[in-house]
């Protein structure tokens, strides 16, 4: 008797079905996980750059201007005190970011602390549609401080 030394055609056949089942069930949670940490990394990356702005206010005792790039704060920002530019940041993702109340540049004194009233910043997709992932909101109080205020917010 002869023993077999490969798959049979019905074998591979339902290996590749389980295979095809397998993708379009992990499809889309693959992609929910791509678009919920573009907008936790775009979070991260404005609490970053807030933080490192009312740093260098106090560091310097000298005013810093956070402004936002001419497309909107989800394409970027730029850090300045004075002339000089500490940092510029672009980007080019369908990630938005919205303001309450509308702000074109954040501005810390000398002593860190913000030359406005509180801040909410609104981070979310572009166009969201129902299957991806909620915003997340940041409130930037007087004082200069950042917190997370929600990680599932309504984006509009």
């Amino acid at each position: 008797m002869k023993t077999q030394t490969a798959f049979s055609i019905i074998e591979l056949m339902v290996a590749v079905a389980i295979l095809g089942i397998a993708l379009a069930v992990a499809l889309p949670n693959v992609q929910f996980m791509l678009i919920n940490n573009a907008i936790v990394s775009k979070t991260n990356d404005l609490v970053g750059v807030l933080n490192y702005a009312r740093s260098e206010a106090i560091t310097r005792f000298q005013p810093t201007i956070l402004r936002r790039h001419h497309q909107g704060w989800g394409s970027g920002w730029q850090l300045e005190i004075g002339s000089e530019i500490l940092k510029r940041v672009s980007f080019d993702d369908n990630i938005i970011i919205t303001t309450e109340p509308a702000l074109d540049k954040v501005e810390f004194n000398r002593k860190g602390r913000l030359e406005s009233t509180t801040s909410t910043f609104t981070i979310c997709v572009k166009d969201r549609k129902d299957n991806e992932p909620l915003g997340r909101q940041l409130q930037l109080s007087p004082m200069g401080r950042v917190s997370l205020i929600n990680s599932n917010a309504e984006c509009r």
